[in-house]
């Protein structure tokens, strides 16, 4: 079973990333899960949030998706996960080579797909 969970509780408007929720953490604690990285960035308004469902966004939409580091399931620190997985995205979006978290090592090289919607 899978549970995809975004951490920031809500889509980032245009910006900088939003500060994480710790749930997600104490999730994983509890289900004894590993938490599998993942950033999905779009050049267009199609995923943003506050845009009307009625208005056509520019297309073609180019989506980016970064598969980054797969933590084992976290301890006790949810602090120091939460803050070691914030520092993943933002690293990630500045464009950097994201590295992995500093509290857990990584199981799964950082990767990018991109793609197009048409």
């Amino acid at each position: 079973h899978n549970l995809l969970v975004f951490p920031e509780g809500t889509r980032t408007q245009c910006g900088p990333l939003n500060p994480l929720k710790p749930g997600f953490v104490g999730m994983a604690r509890i289900a004894r899960s590993p938490l599998q990285l993942v950033r999905i960035a779009c050049d267009s308004e199609l995923l943003t949030k506050g845009r009307p469902w009625w208005v056509v966004p520019r297309l073609p939409a180019h989506i980016v998706v970064t598969l980054g580091p797969c933590l084992p399931p976290p301890g006790r620190d949810t602090a120091g996960v939460v803050a070691a997985i914030e520092a993943w995205f933002r690293e990630s979006a500045a464009g950097t080579q994201p590295s992995p978290a500093a509290s857990a090592p990584a199981r799964v090289q950082p990767r990018t797909r991109a793609g197009s919607v048409k």
